[in-house]
């Protein structure tokens, strides 16, 4: 086939394929327009303004709704709400114990300080031992004692004390006479059954007299 017969058919096979491609090159191009003239409208269309009304509407809410409140915690606040978080717990009184009176004991009416010696009225020198006996017909308790008293005028105050018998049922209490006066006269002595407790005596013996005597008398 000769040069002449193939040229024409070239020619006609690219008629073809441009013809075919030309419908798509149209569409894009449509398509590009549509698109610049949407954007153009969306440009030029005014933006909407909010009215007086609106506005308006706006400030009425904002005035209406309160501002936040912020609670200030003081020192004194954070404590007492510690506090009132904090589980109570109640509180029982104690019983205060009340003290049990102690009855003295109930002594026989046969029960007496029997006091042997020194006999009432004797005499003695000032540098002597004066020797007190005396007789208790029952044993003495954990808590009792016998109390050797001295009487002056109104006043008497205590100068022995002897918590168990000598002997048996008999006491004795020994002291030098000086240590009942201060040098010579007259000594009036007696016994007394106490206890530790301070209580009153539980029984006391009969009083009697000694007289000291100074040495050259």
């Amino acid at each position: 086939m000769d040069e002449s017969s193939t040229k024409p058919q070239r020619l006609t096979k690219r008629k073809r394929a441009a013809l075919m491609t030309l419908p798509f090159i149209l569409m894009l191009l449509v398509l590009a327009l549509l698109n610049m003239w949407a954007r153009s409208v969306v440009e030029t269309m005014p933006h909407p303004t909010p009215n007086a009304q609106d506005e308006a509407v706006t400030e009425r809410v904002a005035a209406a709704t309160p501002p936040p409140t912020v609670k200030s915690v003081t020192p004194e606040t954070q404590a007492t709400a510690t506090e009132a978080a904090l589980p109570t717990r109640a509180i029982t009184p104690t019983h205060t114990p009340t003290a049990t009176p102690i009855s003295l004991p109930t002594l026989p009416p046969t029960a007496t300080i029997t006091l042997l010696g020194p006999p009432d009225q004797s005499r003695l020198m000032a540098d002597d031992s004066i020797t007190i006996y005396w007789t208790w017909p029952l044993p003495l308790a954990a808590d009792q004692f016998f109390g050797i008293y001295q009487q002056e005028e109104d006043s008497e105050f205590r100068i022995g004390r002897l918590e168990q018998a000598n002997f048996g049922t008999g006491y004795r209490w020994q002291a030098d006479a000086q240590h009942l006066t201060t040098g010579h006269g007259e000594v009036r002595y007696l016994i007394k059954l106490e206890t530790n407790r301070g209580d009153s005596p539980l029984i006391t013996s009969e009083p009697r007299t000694l007289f000291i005597l100074a040495a050259h008398e």
